[in-house]
């Protein structure tokens, strides 16, 4: 399997952990059922490989600590980062996520910076727009 980072699956990551999903079986059915645990997952190989690496990359960019990581293919996500949080805050809404992987695509770039602050962009325009609109305090 040819490992790359995909932004959706990062994303998706950080909202799953984020409504308290922090335990992940990183093993494929067929390494399940040779541990004698056929129940532990119902992953194809590469669904598996996908999900610990992408779990790695999130650990790597300081996105998560990880509590645990077992020879079983457990993984314990014991919180999200502050740096994760802001992350995560600037590409939640999936309107402005969308624009964002747009223009990461038109600009040539899926790096987290550029991702970052063509996300940064599209949420200064949303402020800007609601700034137009008089509050009352």
């Amino acid at each position: 399997m040819n490992l790359t980072r995909d932004m959706d699956t990062v994303r998706n990551l950080l909202l799953d952990i984020e409504k308290g999903h922090t335990r992940f079986t990183v093993i494929s059915q067929s390494t399940a059922e040779i541990l004698y645990m056929p129940e532990a997952s119902n992953l194809s190989e590469d669904e598996a490989q996908k999900l610990e690496y992408h779990l790695t990359l999130l650990e790597q960019a300081g996105f998560i600590t990880v509590r645990s990581k077992s020879g079983g293919g457990q993984w314990v996500v014991e919180l999200i980062t502050w740096q994760g949080h802001d992350f995560l805050e600037t590409i939640r809404d999936p309107i402005i996520w969308d624009k964002t992987k747009d223009g990461a695509k038109k600009v040539g770039s899926l790096s987290l910076e550029v991702i970052t602050d063509i996300a940064k962009g599209y949420i200064r325009k949303k402020v800007q727009s609601l700034s137009d609109i008089e509050l009352d305090i």
